[in-house]
């Protein structure tokens, strides 16, 4: 069996894209119709923080990431590491939620767009 490797923590980044503009038409906007440069990068920094909590590059097909998800969620799963203690418990714990969260988020974002 492979050793656990638990990375560190990913930046804390909400994997919520629902104000991403995906070119419909809708989306965080400004007064004067662009995205402010700050949104751009908020919403940048996320889809990366994304993409490297699943450990795939940022153009991955939908596939890619979804088995990514499944191998990531196995890998670290809270059970696998229950003989490790506690801690390591809670780091799985916390690194599966984030793997969800990112799955969730770059699955609805490729379906929008």
């Amino acid at each position: 069996m492979r050793p656990l490797i638990l990375r560190g923590e990913i930046p804390n980044v909400e994997f919520d894209f629902e104000h991403v503009d995906t070119g419909s038409g809708q989306g965080s906007r400004t007064a004067g119709g662009d995205r402010s440069e700050s949104q751009t990068q908020k919403t940048d920094d996320r889809v990366k923080a994304a993409y490297a909590a699943l450990c795939v590059h940022e153009g991955a097909t939908l596939e890619e990431i979804t088995r990514a998800y499944h191998h990531m969620a196995q890998m670290y799963h809270p059970d696998k590491v229950a003989g490790l203690g506690p801690e390591f418990r809670e780091l799985a714990e916390h690194r599966v939620k984030e793997i969800n969260a990112a799955h969730e988020a770059l699955k609805r974002r490729a379906a929008k767009g």
